[in-house]
């Protein structure tokens, strides 16, 4: 059974080989010179985010938000509406709103299908980061106001501020299971939050530099942070204990970002350069220079084969990790695809993700397909089985039309925690995807 295979691979992140070439060359502004390896655009990037389902990404930059994707590589759209940079986006967990903070005080949400301007929410100073959380009940903000907001991401309703921290609060990430908040700050610590009450968890102390980025591992067992003291620390985020250091970085360790695995964590720093890392043993596992200015952003595609990098230089540089091949991204102001389309049919990812006891699997079909859906455990058997039949081209993300499932198998019976695996098949259509039951 060829989707089961996928139980039995890992992702070759060593043997990743880093080759920019150009997708581009179809444009006369913003194509790139065979051989070449960037072209200065327009712009400073401060971060790119893939979307849950990897079939867009958005990039903030000085000028505005686009929004790519990532089958195409075309642009789908530019968004203005910020009065000035634009430093930090966040896709919703369904992918259907992409936050955006800026240095003009505010977070603003849009809709990703047609580009509309959602709500604004304001805060007191320049926004450095936003999060949603995993549920897409909240977002987190970080902020040159020393503090971190929380805001509920439906209404856009402020819900309380998080105090602490003594300068810049550069970067904001949520747990796994949404319970607990991390944020990195110029005052060279790490603070853990309890997101329901508000209540400082603990501080984390060995960084004798900004803190420029921080994020939790996929099962939320560790903390990732880089710092301008040039390393990544790693640490166990039930005890706060330090785990290690990875080192390598000439300059200022901007973001780190880890594998969907967990296995790897990538980092970008104002040394120009990527570096991937084993997370067991700390070890330097690849080092790559593609941009001209400073790395200020990585990220993998929700299948760990693509790593995205954003500049200084205005580019973006996408690395496929499973071949030899890199392409180059750089932003034009031009908008080549419509809004909304479905161009191919797609399995999103589930929400929410982690879950307990229920969670809802969104889809999208560009022609009319019979649908079924499987459930299968880490060793590849069949949990659960729904024969969801004939469905109309079209969209299937809400709670209304996605597909349901309860946590419980064939007989009834609740699963216990860990991660499973979701098929679709639709006609000629097969894809697989990672969840998680937090209990």
């Amino acid at each position: 059974m060829k989707g089961l295979v996928l139980f039995k691979i890992s992702l070759l992140f060593v043997s990743a080989l880093f080759l920019p070439i150009s997708f581009a060359q179809d444009s006369p502004q913003w194509g790139l010179p065979a051989g070449a390896k960037a072209r200065f655009g327009k712009g400073i990037i401060s971060e790119v985010q893939y979307s849950p389902d990897g079939t867009r990404f958005a990039v903030a930059s000085s000028i505005g938000i686009w929004l790519y994707d990532t089958e195409t590589y075309q642009e789908v759209a530019l968004i203005n509406g910020h009065t000035y940079h634009v430093k930090c986006v966040a896709f919703s967990p369904d992918g259907r709103t992409v936050a955006s903070g800026s240095w003009d005080y505010t977070i603003r949400l849009w809709d990703t299908d047609t580009g509309n301007l959602l709500r604004t929410l304001n805060h007191q100073n320049w926004i450095f980061s936003v999060s949603f959380s995993p549920d897409g009940r909240t977002i987190a903000s970080g902020s040159r106001d020393d503090t971190i907001r929380l805001w509920d991401a439906h209404w856009g309703k402020h819900q309380r501020t998080l105090v602490g921290h003594t300068d810049e609060v550069y970067n904001v990430a949520f747990s796994s299971d949404a319970r607990t908040i991390a944020s990195g700050s110029r005052d060279a610590t790490v603070r853990l939050w309890d997101t329901d009450t508000g209540n400082h968890l603990r501080t984390l102390k060995r960084h004798s530099d900004s803190v420029t980025s921080v994020v939790f591992s996929p099962n939320g067992g560790m903390l990732a942070s880089g710092s301008g003291d040039l390393t990544i620390r790693l640490w166990d985020t039930d005890t706060g204990k330090h785990l290690r250091a990875l080192k390598g970085h000439t300059n200022w360790v901007s973001t780190v970002a880890f594998s969907p695995d967990g296995g790897t964590i990538a980092s970008g720093g104002v040394d120009a350069t990527i570096r991937l890392w084993d997370v067991d043993t700390g070890e330097q596992l690849q080092m790559r220079a593609g941009h001209t200015g400073n790395n200020g952003t990585v990220a993998f595609s929700p299948d760990g084969r693509t790593l995205a990098s954003g500049s200084t230089d205005g580019t973006v540089l996408l690395w496929e990790l499973s071949s030899s091949r890199a392409f180059a991204v750089e932003p034009s102001a031009r908008r080549l695809t419509a809004l909304g389309n479905i161009k191919r049919t797609a399995l999103l990812q589930n929400y929410p993700n982690p879950f307990n006891p229920e969670t809802w699997i969104p889809y999208q079909l560009t022609n009319d397909a019979y649908v079924t859906l499987s459930i299968y455990d880490q060793s590849g058997h069949i949990v659960r089985t729904f024969d969801i039949g004939n469905q109309k081209s079209g969209v299937y993300r809400d709670k209304a039309n996605a597909a349901y499932w309860d946590g419980r198998n064939q007989n009834g019976e609740p699963v216990t925690s860990g991660a499973y695996y979701y098929r679709l098949s639709a006609g000629d259509y097969t894809a697989l995807r990672r969840m998680a039951i937090v209990k």
